[in-house]
This record gives C-alpha cells, structure tokens and sequence, in this order.
C-alpha cells in the first residue's frame, strides 16, 4: 500500500471514522417518513420479485429509478421489522460506506495518501449536506457509494494490467444502473478516461480502434449484474425508458423555493449560496482545492490520479447543472470530489511545509466542526404530522372511509389496511375535486402545511372550512397538518349505504 502510517493506524482511523460519521443520526430527529421515502417503502412492501420486474405499480412508486433501494429495505425490513428506521437503515450504512471508501481508497493508491484520505473522509462525516441526504431513504447515499468505489476503480484500471479490477468496475457499474440513471454518466465518464490514459483495453490511432475482448466480457457481466437485481430494466429495457423520462422532466423543472419565492428553475450558483449558508469552510477549502488541481492541469504537472478526479467532478457538475430539480441535495454526488480536492489541497500544504500544512490541517478541521455544529444539530428529516395523524383516524375511522390529502402515500404508509386514501392533485381543488368535496364524497381531508403556502386561496380549502370541522391539528414548532371531518349532521345523507368509489368521475383524487 502507498501511505504513510501502519495498518493498525488505518484501522484505527477506521474505527473513529465510524463513531464520528455515526454521531450525526444518533442524534438525529425523525418526524416520520417524507413523501419520497414513504413511496419507496410501499414499493418495498410488494417484495422482491414485484420490483425484480416491475409489477405491480412499483415503477412508478420508485419514481421510475431502479429497485436495488427498495430490495435493501425490504431485506431491512424482513430482518428487523418495518420501522422509519430500518426504513432509513440502508441509506444510513451506505452514508458511512462512502467516508470510509475514500479513507481506504486514498491510502491504497494515493502516494502517502492516508493523510489526504483521512482529511476528505472526516470532512465528509460532518458535512451537513451529506449527512442529511443520508439520512433519508432514498437511493442517492447508495449510488454515491458505486461513484466513489467506481472512482477508485478507475484509477486501479489505469495503474494495473489486472483484469479483475475491470471486472469488478462491471459489477459496480451493474449495481450501479440498477439503483438510479447516473450509472450512464459515470459509464461515459469511465469511457473517456480510457480514451484519454493509456490502458491495457481501449486504443484509438489514426489507423485502427483496438478493444480488448476483456471489455465485452465486463459487458456482459454489467448486463447480467443488472438482470440479477431488476430483470425488466434489460428484458422491457426499463432503464432506458427511466432515463428518457428525467431527460424531459430535466426541461420542465421542479417547484422550489429560492429567495422567498416558488420557481421552477433556478440559477446555477445557488449551490454557491446554499453551501456558503450550510458549510462554509468546507466549501471554500473545496474551491481552492479545485483551482490548485485545475492549474496544475494546465501545467501538466499532476499525476494520473488527479486528473481521473477532475474529469469525475466535472462531468458529473454538468449533470448537476442538468438535473431535474437544483436542490442542495442533489449536489451529494459531487460532494465527495469536492471534499477530495480540497483535502489534496491540504496534502499539498503539508508536502511544501509540513509544520504549516499540519497546523493549517488542524485548524481547518476545527473550523469545519465548528461551522457545521449547528447544521448538524438543528436538521431535520420527514413530514411531521402525518403518523400522527394516522394514529387519530385508526381510532376514529372506519376502513372503508373515503381520505383525501396531500402526500397521501405517507398517509397510506402508515394507514396500512385502509384502502380509500386519495391524493390531492398538485395545485388548487380543480372543479371536478372541488364538487366532490362540496357533496361530501370525502369523509375526512387533511390539508399540509406546505400546500397552504403555495396555494393560500385554494377554493378546496376554503370550502372545507366552512363544510367540515376541524378535528385535529398537529403542532410542534408551528402548525404542520390540519384533519377536518364531514359535518356529522350532514354525513348520512351522502353516505348512508354505500361507500364506493366510482372510478369514471374520479379525475382530480386518484386512488394510489
């Protein structure tokens, strides 16, 4: 190994890594399942092989991503239990696999490299952004783990004649495909460096393309690593179907807030103004980390290594820039370059002057903890209020009674074994929902907080306030969810004998 400390200060390193990265979601405040978590747990529910091929709605209740997540909370759910937290288990292990990847990586390959792997792996486990995004289930601290191990890889391809490494880049790149879009991107981003290094399988001359057989054999095994996990991404070629899907939601947009106000898109360096708000010395340290490299690049002056780690940041910055949705979560997959660089950075101090370098180290670590203590320790994940929520209508609903809310898979997560939870549609009560709200073809509405800031004056709304009763709030910090009930005067008439839903008038409440 290329480093500069013992195995037993690896392990060692290792271990605290562990109890520092671990710290964050000890003290980790849930509220209950998002929106997006809530749905990959009910795909999760329909087992293995509903998701293995696609059956069964659980495409669409991915969010048309891969089902590797849903596989791993459904293996987390049948060993512990179905819990938020076992829920939340894999993304969480995965958040602590991706710190201690690059601790391991750097110290394999890197010249003397525990000490840049042991800065960047640190400066990970505190980074607020990345803690959080982990703490959710979803699949982005999965796919992060296969980016980074791909990384590493990629470089070990460079550097070695050695087949397995490739073999085993096929089956990270497989893993990969089957957990979200971005293994096509970090396929080009491989086929581009084994464009531009020298290697034992690709070669272009002027005269001939020459292609290791070795290369349609990790072919081959990435599509039967795909297969194993999720047969219809091949066989229906669902995954490219998922990935013409985010190339035209990428046009559209996603509402967000920016600035105090709701937009669709928003400018690209609003990842500047987020981070300097979230982790500021982190990211500074980042931006010189970057420029240092950059300009060694034109001096070509800097090893294989770290040109390898410039062509993975800035390819995968572009597919940033391109994503469906600009959230500070999102830049999870370059957070780990980032975080890379600016540890290089820090090495390349220490090598120049190593008593400044060691005590600029120091306080730089010092800094980071200090700037993101109180991100670290005010975060908060889920929707509150809807657990709760579901906890009065077991005890004051019957099975078969017609709910109609926003985020209603939550509600049907923890609803289970009632089977009339409908969605509000995205917006104001159109004028088909809003009639049926008017004739009491609803029994209970819940309303959120969220969707009464972008829409005040829903018309749905204010109908229900004058037509229902309010029968519970949730509180915390403020007011997040409010459950209003049909008037009971009014409710036999409407509902007396049946309680059906007829499928042709239903267009704004779509039964999930």
């Amino acid at each position: 190994m290329n480093r500069g400390f013992s195995d037993k200060k690896l392990w060692l390193l290792s271990l605290v890594l562990i109890i520092v990265a671990a710290l964050p979601h000890v003290r980790y405040e849930a509220n209950g399942l998002t929106l997006d978590e809530a749905e990959y747990a009910l795909a999760a529910r329909k087992g293995f092989v509903a998701n293995w091929l696609d059956a069964d709605g659980t495409r669409e209740q991915r969010h048309f991503h891969g089902p590797l997540l849903t596989h791993a909370i459904h293996l987390g759910v049948l060993l512990f239990g179905e819990s938020d937290f076992t829920v939340q288990l894999p993304s969480r292990m995965f958040g602590l696999l991706v710190p201690l990847t690059i601790l391991w990586g750097c110290a394999t390959i890197f010249p003397a490299g525990l000490l840049a792997g042991a800065v960047a792996a640190f400066s990970l486990a505190i980074m607020p952004t990345f803690v959080q995004v982990c703490g959710v289930a979803n699949m982005h601290a999965m796919a992060t783990f296969y980016i980074v191990l791909s990384f590493f890889l990629t470089i070990k391809m460079i550097q070695s004649d050695n087949k397995r490494y490739l073999y085993q880049q096929a089956i990270v790149l497989g893993l990969l495909f089957s957990t979200i879009e971005y293994g096509i991107i970090i396929f080009g981003i491989i086929g581009l460096v084994l464009l531009l290094k020298k290697n034992a399988y690709f070669h272009i001359t002027f005269r001939k393309v020459t292609v290791s057989k070795h290369i349609i054999y990790a072919a081959l095994v990435v599509i039967f690593t795909i297969c194993l996990v999720w047969i219809a991404g091949v066989v229906k070629l669902n995954f490219f179907r998922n990935l013409l899907y985010y190339l035209r939601y990428s046009e559209q947009g996603h509402p967000i807030w920016f600035n105090g106000e709701l937009t669709r898109h928003v400018p690209w360096w609003a990842y500047v103004v987020w981070f300097m708000d979230i982790a500021p010395v982190w990211l500074l340290l980042s931006l010189f980390g970057v420029a240092t490299l950059t300009v060694q690049l034109f001096r070509s002056k800097f090893s294989t290594i770290y040109g390898i780690l410039l062509i993975y940041l800035f390819v995968l910055l572009a597919a940033l820039f391109r994503q469906h949705i600009m959230s500070a979560r999102y830049a999870i997959y370059v957070i780990p370059f980032l975080t890379l660089c600016g540890a290089i950075f820090l090495h390349m101090l220490t090598n120049r002057w190593r008593r400044v370098g060691v005590v600029f180290i120091a306080v730089t670590m010092v800094a980071q903890a200090g700037t993101n203590l109180k991100m670290l320790t005010d975060f908060s994940q889920g929707d509150p209020g809807y657990q709760q929520a579901a906890s009065f209508l077991k005890t004051n609903a019957q099975a078969n009674d017609r709910i109609l809310t926003w985020y209603a898979p939550i509600l049907t997560y923890y609803l289970d074994g009632f089977g009339e939870v409908y969605n509000y549609n995205s917006g104001p009560a159109d004028p088909q929902l809003l009639e049926k709200i008017e004739h009491g073809y609803f029994r209970y509405i819940i309303y959120y907080h969220n969707q009464l800031r972008r829409w005040p004056d829903d018309p749905g709304y204010v109908r229900v306030k004058n037509d229902f009763i309010l029968r519970y709030t949730f509180r915390k910090d403020k007011e997040y969810l409010w459950l209003y009930e049909y008037s009971p005067a009014s409710y036999p008439d409407v509902h007396q004998g049946e309680n059906k839903h007829d499928e042709n008038t239903t267009v704004s409440a779509l039964r999930l």
